[in-house]
């Protein structure tokens, strides 16, 4: 698995590469630059593996998932740069460096961001087809990334974050923001890696299953991992959902409570994964992975 792993990675980094190191126009270099900071600034690219593990479940190759692991990828920077900036979360720092928006000012911050979401899309379509994906399935595939990125995907779960930021929510409310903020794209990661790869429609509905709850359980770790991380280890500040007054699992729960919380859905993906017959595998390892990083 490790080796699997590793030639993904190459891959998956090698195609984002591409993407932004050579600028289509000279006169927007700068642009490009600025996107190439964030997006070949390391991160573990959880989304991008767990698309490629899902379509190398179904299909035994992760090649033809490639684009669409690269487009969530891009897709997923240009959340991570605008939620950095001033106007939003207001870090200073990510993946270890200075945020995008600390080297290169808001508005470059924000003109790469949308960039790398067009740029994603792009990708999505352009690349796929390339790859020799059917037309159906492409726009299939634009289909679910655009719901996970929209109102009730990524976008509404950051507007549900602002909107009660200081304020006191149930719990149900604490996890929607959870589902639309994090476990929306995460859940097409692996969704849209199944498609790829021609699972069946009972296994498309075990497998977004499966994403939901690692989603959810995703950024369940993330607030306690703000709480009790450690900042180097990390690369990003630490303790900001207190200061911020954030909704979080931890304000709510506790640390014990949280981390039971998160490795009781992590435990339920799991058994989505074996209802299907899918064992030791990528996505049991990338699950692991995600419950207990930096932990």
């Amino acid at each position: 698995m490790e080796t699997i792993f590793a030639d993904m990675l190459r891959d998956l980094n090698g195609f984002l590469e591409s993407q932004v190191r050579k600028p289509v126009n000279e006169d927007v270099k700068i642009l490009y630059e600025a996107m190439a900071y964030s997006l070949l600034n390391g991160g573990k690219r959880i989304r991008g593996l767990l698309t490629m593990s899902a379509c190398q479940t179904f299909c035994g190759s992760y090649k033809r998932a490639l684009p669409t692991a690269s487009a969530i990828e891009m897709i997923h920077c240009w959340s991570l740069i605008h939620d950095d900036l001033p106007c939003v979360d207001n870090d200073d720092f990510r993946r270890g460096k200075p945020s995008l928006h600390k080297v290169y000012g808001d508005a470059m911050a924000l003109f790469a961001g949308d960039s790398l979401l067009v740029g994603g899309f792009n990708v999505l379509i352009e690349g796929n087809r390339a790859f020799g994906l059917e037309h159906e399935l492409i726009v299939d595939l634009v289909k679910e990334v655009s719901l996970a990125v929209g109102p009730l995907g990524l976008l509404g779960g950051q507007a549900m974050d602002m909107e009660y930021q200081g304020k006191v929510v149930d719990f149900d409310t604490l996890s929607s923001i959870h589902h639309y903020k994090t476990g929306a794209l995460l859940r097409a990661s692996v969704y849209t890696g199944a498609m790829i790869g021609g699972a069946n429609p009972e296994a498309l509905e075990g497998i977004s299953k499966f994403g939901t709850y690692l989603g959810i359980a995703f950024q369940i770790v993330d607030d306690i991992l703000d709480v009790i991380g450690d900042k180097e280890k990390m690369g990003k500040s630490v303790r900001k959902d207190n200061r911020d007054k954030k909704n979080t699992y931890p304000a709510y729960l506790g640390i014990e409570k949280s981390i039971e919380e998160a490795e009781r859905l992590y435990n339920m993906a799991l058994v989505e994964l074996e209802n299907m017959g899918i064992k030791s595998s990528l996505l049991h390892s990338l699950a692991t992975a995600v419950i207990y990083r930096d932990r």
